[in-house]
C-alpha cells in the first residue's frame, strides 16, 4: 500500500514539473506569436495577451506546490540559525503548521469565488472565468498536500 502512495506522489511530482514547463513554453509561444503578428504582419492577435496572463496565473498557483516540494519559498535562514538544531526543528514544524492553516483558510474562498464567476466569459477568448480562478483552490490544495508531506518529513526526522 505504501508503495502505491509513493508511486502516486512521484506521478504528481512529475505532473507539477511537466505542467510548469509546458505552460511556460505555451505562454512564451503565444507572446512571441503576438510580437510577430503585431510588428511584422501589422495584425495583432486578440487572444494572445489574455492567454498569456491566464497561463501565468496557472503557473503561479501550480508552482506553489512545486516550490514547497523543492523548498524554494522564502524563509528566514538567519533567524532559524539563531536556534540550536533541536529547536530549529520545532520552529520549522510550527512554521509549516501555521502556513498550512493559512493556506487551508483560503481554499474555501477560492472555491466559492470560482463558482460565483462560472457564468462570466473572459473578454477576448470568451472562456468561462472559472477556468482561470479554479487555479487558486487547485494550486493551493496541491500546496497543502506538499506542506503535509513536509510536515510528516519534519516529524519523522527524529531530531527532538
Amino acid at each position: 500500500m505504501a508503495q502505491m502512495y509513493k508511486g502516486l506522489f512521484k506521478c504528481a511530482s512529475k505532473f507539477d514539473e511537466v505542467f510548469l514547463v509546458v505552460a511556460t513554453l505555451a505562454m512564451g509561444f503565444a507572446l512571441t506569436l503576438q510580437i510577430i503578428m503585431r510588428y511584422i504582419f501589422n495584425s495583432p492577435l486578440v487572444w494572445s495577451e489574455e492567454f498569456a496572463r491566464y497561463t501565468y496565473i496557472w503557473i503561479c498557483f501550480i508552482g506553489v506546490g512545486y516550490g514547497v516540494r523543492k523548498d524554494l519559498h522564502i524563509k528566514m535562514e538567519a533567524f532559524l540559525s539563531l536556534f540550536p538544531p533541536k529547536v530549529q526543528n520545532y520552529v520549522e514544524i510550527a512554521t509549516t503548521v501555521t502556513i498550512m492553516v493559512f493556506v487551508a483558510s483560503i481554499i474555501p474562498s477560492g472555491i466559492k469565488y470560482t463558482l460565483a464567476i462560472s457564468h462570466i466569459p473572459s473578454p477576448a477568448m470568451e472562456i468561462p472565468m472559472s477556468l482561470v480562478s479554479v487555479s487558486v483552490p487547485l494550486g493551493l490544495t496541491i500546496g497543502e498536500i506538499r506542506l503535509l508531506q513536509k510536515l510528516l518529513r519534519l516529524l519523522s526526522a527524529r531530531r527532538f
